[in-house]
Parts: structure tokens; sequence; C-alpha cells
């Protein structure tokens, strides 16, 4: 049916696409294969852009963040000015 020699897939295609019964199976399931194909990249190429959208929100995120720090000083997470053993008094009893 086919030569060893045949090594590359398109040299092997080729070699198959000879046979006329083979070709007229190739040819009626080529729009279904093809179909595949599309949704397949599709898929890639929505998983790539989801990618990229993470990207930028958390790049936005940190860029808030940062923005925060130097707009609200007194929100910046590295002052430890505030003493650290200060304990909040007890909420009293209502009655």
């Amino acid at each position: 049916m086919t030569n060893k020699k045949a090594t590359t897939h398109e040299e092997f295609k080729a070699e198959l696409l000879k046979d006329p019964e083979f070709r007229r199976e190739y040819e009626a399931l080529k729009p279904k294969y093809e179909m595949i194909k599309w949704g397949l990249r599709c898929g890639q190429l929505m998983a790539e852009e989801k990618a990229k959208m993470n990207i930028i929100e958390r790049t936005a995120w940190a860029y808030r963040l940062e923005r925060i720090g130097e707009d609200r000083p007194s929100l910046d997470f590295e002052d430890h000015s505030i003493n650290e053993t200060h304990t909040p008094e007890p909420e009293r009893a209502r009655g």
C-alpha cells in the first residue's frame, strides 16, 4: 500500500491520496476535521487571551496598590509607627 521511504507527513499523505478510495473518504471527512481543528484553535486563542488579561489585571492591581501608598501615606503597609502593644478596649455589655 505505502512505500517505506515516505518519511514526512506530507510524503505519507501524498502516497495515501494516490488511492482513489482513500481519497474519496479523505475528502468526505475533511470538513469535519477542519471544524475540529478550528475549534481547537479557537480554544487555544481564548486561553492565550485569558492569560494576557490575567497579566494585565494583576499589573493593574499592583499599580493601584502602589498608588494607594503614594496618595495616602497613612495606609502604607511598611509603616510600623503604630504602637504594637496597644490593645483595644473590650466592648462593654449593653444593658
